[in-house]
């Protein structure tokens, strides 16, 4: 996992699922656990995201999940801030990683 100074991340997920790379890759950017985060079902269907995943090579999806704006491709997850509402969830742009 790689995260830079506004914490955007890049996680490249290898033999995960998609959808358990979303969360784990969240909740490593805004510094969470897994279980900190509502489920990820309830934002996407995460049997057709990992469905998605295993017909196309150059699927990407984008969603917004727990304060943050995440794009899915075959080989990783992007997590970045989701200003979209004014502030993001789990991010103070002081004392974030």
């Amino acid at each position: 996992m790689t995260v830079t100074r506004d914490w955007e991340g890049t996680n490249a997920y290898g033999d995960d699922c998609p959808s358990y790379a979303v969360v784990r890759s969240v909740a490593a950017a805004t510094d969470r656990t897994v279980v900190d985060l509502e489920p990820v079902h309830r934002t996407i269907d995460a049997e057709a995201l990992d469905a998605l995943f295993e017909r196309s090579a150059r699927a990407r999806v984008s969603i917004r999940y727990a304060g943050c704006e995440v794009t899915v491709t075959r080989r990783h997850v992007v997590v970045r801030p989701d200003d979209r509402d004014g502030s993001s969830e789990g991010n103070d742009d002081e004392g974030a990683p």
